[in-house]
C-alpha cells in the first residue's frame, strides 16, 4: 500500500492525467486508499470465485497439461486460495513443478502444510468415546510432525464449523469433495448441536495460543476441554432431559 505522501504525488497526476492514458488500479485493501483517490475513480467491487469454478478451472488445466491429481487435492487447494483463481493457479503451478506423480490429497497436504483430515475424524471419535489421554496424542503428533501449533487451532475451528455446518444442511457443504462430505457425515452424527456450539466457543477463546509462549501445554489443555465436553451439559439439554 502507498504512504500518504505518495498517495499525494498520485492525486497530482489522476487530476491532469497525460492525454490517451488510462490508469487501472487494483487493491484488496480498499479502506486504505484515500477518500480524494477514490472518488476521482470508476469502481468495481470484484466478489471471489466459487470453489465449484475454481476447482473446474484446475481440472481443465491439468487435463491440458496431462497430469493426474485427486478430486480432494483439487478441493483443497480450492479451499486455501479462498476465492483466487489467481492464488489457486499459482499453488497448482507449484505443485506440479516438485512432482512427477499423480497429485494426491496427501501431497497437497503435505505442501500446504496442513494435517491429515483423517486424524481429526479420529479425534472425533475419540471425543464421542470421551478419550481424554487422546488428547495428548493429538498434541504429541502434530508436534512431531513439525506444524506450528498456534495454527492447529484455526484447522480445529475450520474442521468444527464444517461439523456444525453439515449438521444443519449437509447439502450445503459444496467446499468438500463427496469423500469427504461422507466422513463429514458420519462424524456429525456423533455430535448434538449444543456440543459443536460449546467445542467451538472453547477455540475461539484459545485462539491467545498465537501469543502463548507455552504453546504445547496450552494446547494440551484445550484438548482435554474438547474431549471432556462429552461430559459438559448446557442448560437447554438439561431442560429437555428433565422434560
Amino acid at each position: 500500500m502507498l504512504t500518504k505522501e505518495a498517495f499525494n504525488a498520485l492525486l497530482k497526476t489522476l487530476e491532469e492525467p497525460p492525454e490517451n492514458i488510462k490508469f487501472f488500479f487494483a487493491t484488496t485493501e480498499p479502506q486504505k486508499v484515500l477518500p480524494t483517490i477514490i472518488s476521482r475513480c470508476q469502481r468495481f467491487e470484484l466478489k471471489r470465485i466459487s470453489n465449484e469454478l475454481i476447482i473446474e478451472k484446475l481440472s481443465a488445466i491439468s487435463k491440458d497439461l496431462e497430469r493426474e491429481i485427486e478430486k480432494d487435492a483439487l478441493y483443497q487447494i480450492s479451499n486455501f486460495s479462498e476465492g483466487s483463481l489467481r492464488d489457486a493457479q499459482s499453488l497448482l503451478d507449484q505443485i506440479f513443478c516438485y512432482s512427477d506423480g499423480k497429485i494426491t490429497l496427501e501431497y497437497v497436504n503435505n505442501a500446504l502444510g496442513f494435517i491429515d483430515p483423517d486424524f481429526f475424524f479420529e479425534l472425533d471419535n475419540q471425543i464421542s468415546k470421551a478419550n481424554t489421554s487422546f488428547a495428548f496424542e493429538f498434541v504429541n503428533k502434530v508436534h512431531s510432525l513439525g506444524k506450528d501449533l498456534s495454527y492447529i487451532i484455526e484447522e480445529l475451528i475450520e474442521h468444527f464449523k464444517n461439523l456444525l455446518i453439515i449438521k444443519f444442511n449437509s447439502k450445503t457443504s459444496k467446499f468438500l469433495s463427496e469423500t469427504i462430505l461422507k466422513k463429514y457425515v458420519l462424524s456429525s452424527a456423533l455430535y448434538q448441536e449444543e456440543e459443536l456450539f460449546y467445542i467451538l466457543e472453547t477455540l475461539t477463546q484459545a485462539t491467545i495460543l498465537h501469543k502463548n509462549y507455552f504453546k504445547k501445554i496450552h494446547l494440551e489443555t484445550v484438548m482435554l476441554k474438547i474431549i471432556k465436553s462429552k461430559n459438559v451439559l448446557s442448560l437447554d439439554i438439561l431442560v429437555k432431559k428433565v422434560n
